[in-house]
């Protein structure tokens, strides 16, 4: 749904049902709920804020301002490309969701070792899952974060395409990910790439 813009049922300004459509401007109502109805196309988050808000608030109450969680996932199903199934099944909420995909932890990224002093410390504190190995978009991520390139779009590309071309030499056996004893051998990734 999210590739089309999404619309609502508004009655007296205000919305009436919990459900999105696909808006498009040729879309007729008929005439028997047109009296009493009508679409509002809802606006984009980052365009339009307040009247993001104001289109996704299902109050019963007008003028009430809260979203609840529900009304908050349908949007983002909506209008976002997630993987709408993860994002119901998370267990531990939309909220831990969000800390654990997106969320900036500006203390820890503080903390990040230095991989040229510790190299092993740099590779454990990346492997968030603790397989033992870091794949090549999380070397990637590691090294812009390590490097604070993250608010240069240009850099963060640069990074992404020299990791690329040299990924083939650090990651010898082909596994599409380097373990520690790869990442820090002489002639590995950080004795190359992350120690220069």
């Amino acid at each position: 749904m999210h590739k089309e813009a999404c619309s609502v049922f508004l009655k007296n300004s205000k919305r009436i049902c919990p459900h999105f459509l696909h808006y498009r401007s040729e879309l007729h109502i008929p005439a028997s709920v047109a009296i009493l109805t009508s679409i509002c196309q809802v606006p984009s988050i980052d365009e339009d804020p307040e009247g993001w808000f104001e289109a996704v608030d299902l109050s019963v109450r007008a003028g009430e301002g809260t979203l609840n969680q529900r009304e908050v996932l349908e949007v983002l199903k909506a209008q976002l490309p997630l993987d709408a199934q993860r994002l119901e099944e998370a267990s531990d909420g939309l909220l831990a969701c969000i800390r654990r995909d997106f969320y900036r932890d500006v203390e820890r990224e503080a903390r990040i070792p230095d991989v040229r002093e510790n190299k092993e410390e740099w590779f454990d504190y990346w492997d968030y899952d603790k397989s033992g190995t870091l794949e090549q978009e999380e070397i990637v991520r590691a090294l812009i974060k390590t490097f604070r390139l993250s608010d240069d779009r240009s850099r963060i590309e640069q990074m992404r395409s020299v990791v690329s071309a040299v990924w083939g030499i650090f990651d010898p056996n082909n596994s599409g990910g380097i373990d520690k004893d790869e990442f820090v051998a002489r002639d590995g990734l950080a004795g190359k790439g992350g120690g220069s």
